[in-house]
């Protein structure tokens, strides 16, 4: 037979009767399956952009994915790293039949001029085993614009449940992220819509913005009636060197003429037991997790209880949505832990906060929009029977407003596990809700004006006393110096604030500060002054918030005018009883 007749033999035969003809041994081999197994192929397993001006959105570009095997393929979860920079469209679905094929469409929005990069991570069921999982890198590049950007803080505002003809506030900043020499112009801040009347804004915007230059819109809801009403905020300028370019944000509040109820539970550590005032702290912020059912939102400075974090996962496991702002510069080893584990797990994720704060050194927790934990202490279960601490639990729907819309902020300047940071939002104001004291807002004046409008009685039981310059100390002498009957209790571990204890004492609070230090097996970690206990002028605070510079001016920090007066017993009655255990100065 000539070379060509047995070559078109061969061409004549079954496939099926060739396949394997060649060499070797048993077995698969390349991409093909046993039979019953579901396979899965990507059309690319990386995507690049190059050359995205930030503000700006790419060119769609898409990976196809196919099952190429014989059996249905189960797509358990397809997670985009990075949302920020980043936007996917998925056509997927949850399962994908033998052959089929569905597309993922990734756009890049830069919002920083830096080399930013992702993953999109699917996890599946290919060749029959579950928890298989195949990425997709994202590689990008952004430039600078050349032109004034206008950047909202977000584009929605939704307002707490107001009574009838009382108000809430809600702030934005505006902020130009383009780099041009053109400032950005803002010619008005206006309100449209059919219940724009419910609604009205104040700005600081008056002013041209330089690159990164930022202001405040200040928009108020007053209801008139008990109804739901919405409007719309428009923001007209020259973004992108367009005259007249908008930029708008939906506006959504709800009036009641029924005052909500509010609850305040403060609990205490060392915990003094189940039943007793102030006990019950895990039990209580357990089951607060272990109920949420769409929404937990936490501020820590150092996460490291392990039952806390394995109930946010199992959170995320039945849908509930968890983001965590963690300190990255202080406490970054004791939190990479739970960071890690919060961006491996779906519905969970985690961001270094913000590193233009000195610390991040706020400790609060939102659950499901309806519910607010302010905390003096970091959720570290190592410290929980040795360290005194207050953790208030309450539903004041205006507190909770503020202390989301100041989450949003801060989550969106984190840094996330990808290393994307986002941008910073130093320049936001939050607002103070109905008792809420922020650094590095207002906390300086509000710690002090409780100091400097004591007229009887003075207790401070704190974890720091460091000023530079020495207006604190200048504070607590003037209050003892007028009569007022001030009592310090400080945590002064290996003499810390012996110098800053000593010009106190020198100034006239000669007889009543007394302190912790590592001997006594009892930290004070508490922040809480009560002013004028038990008269109308009283005046109580409680947070994380230290009688420091750095803590008042350069942190992010969170504390409460504290008005429940079972709660301030209880802080009171523990700082008596915390302050006669301590040895004197």
């Amino acid at each position: 037979m000539t070379r060509s007749s047995f070559a078109s033999l061969l061409l004549a035969l079954p496939l099926s009767l060739l396949v394997g003809c060649g060499g070797g041994g048993s077995g698969s081999s390349g991409n093909s399956t046993s039979s019953g197994e579901p396979q899965i192929l990507l059309s690319s397993s990386s995507l690049t952009f190059t050359g995205v001006a930030i503000n700006s959105i790419s060119a769609a570009q898409t990976v196809t994915v196919k099952n190429s095997g014989d059996s249905s393929l189960t797509l358990t979860s397809i997670v985009l790293n990075d949302t920020t920079n980043y936007a996917l469209t998925n056509s997927c679905g949850t399962t994908l039949a033998a052959g089929a094929t569905c597309n993922l469409s990734v756009v890049f929005q830069p919002k920083s001029t830096a080399t930013l990069n992702s993953t999109i991570r699917i996890t599946d069921n290919s060749q029959n085993v579950s928890g298989n999982f195949q990425d997709i890198t994202l590689s990008s590049t952004s430039t600078a614009a050349t032109t004034p950007v206008a950047t909202l803080s977000a584009s929605s505002l939704s307002f707490s449940t107001t009574v009838v003809n009382n108000s809430s506030s809600l702030n934005l900043t505006l902020s130009n992220t383009g780099t041009s020499t053109t400032p950005l112009t803002v010619s008005s801040v206006a309100l449209s819509g059919t219940n724009s009347n419910m609604f009205s804004t104040t700005n600081t915007c008056t002013a041209g913005l330089a690159a990164a230059g930022t202001c405040t819109i200040t928009v108020k809801f007053t209801p008139t009636a008990a109804a739901t009403y919405t409007g719309t905020l428009t923001v007209t300028d020259n973004s992108n060197g367009v005259s007249g370019s908008t930029q708008t944000v939906s506006l959504t509040g709800t009036g009641t003429t029924t005052a909500p109820t509010v609850v305040y539970k403060l609990y205490e550590l060392p915990d003094p037991g189940a039943g007793l005032p102030g006990g019950g702290m895990t039990t209580a912020l357990y089951a607060l997790v272990d109920n949420a059912t769409s929404t937990i939102d936490m501020s820590m400075y150092a996460l490291q209880d392990s039952t806390m974090l394995s109930k946010m996962v199992a959170a995320c496991g039945r849908g509930v949505i968890v983001r965590a702002a963690l300190d990255g510069r202080n406490e970054k080893s004791n939190n990479a832990s739970a960071f890690s584990t919060l961006n491996s797990t779906t519905n969970c994720s985690a961001v270094y906060a913000n590193t233009a704060f000195q610390a991040f050194h706020e400790k609060s927790m939102i659950v499901d929009k309806s519910t607010l934990v302010l905390m003096s202490g970091n959720l570290q279960s190592q410290y929980y029977s040795t360290t005194r601490d207050y953790f208030m639990v309450f539903n004041d729907a205006v507190d909770i407003t503020a202390a989301e819309a100041t989450f949003n902020m801060d989550f969106a300047a984190g840094t996330t596990a990808s290393g994307t940071t986002g941008t910073s939002d130093l320049s936001y104001q939050p607002s103070a809700g109905t008792d809420l004291i922020w650094s590095p807002t207002t906390a300086k004046q509000a710690m002090e004006d409780i100091i400097n409008n004591a007229t009887t009685t003075l207790v401070v039981e704190n974890e720091e006393l460091t000023s530079t310059p020495t207006y604190i100390m200048s504070d607590l002498e003037s209050a003892c110096n007028r009569g007022v009957d001030v009592k310090i209790l400080i945590e002064n571990e290996d003499g810390t604030y012996t110098k800053n204890l000593n010009i106190v004492k020198a100034g006239g609070c000669t007889n009543n500060i007394h302190v912790y230090t590592d001997s006594n097996g009892f930290y004070i970690h508490a922040k809480a002054v009560v002013a004028d206990y038990g008269l109308s002028t009283q005046k109580v605070y409680m947070g994380s918030i230290n009688y420091s510079d750095a803590s008042m001016t350069q942190n992010r920090e969170l504390g409460m005018y504290v008005t429940d007066q079972a709660s301030v017993s209880l802080i009171y009655t523990n700082f008596i009883a915390d302050y006669n255990g301590a040895a004197q100065f």
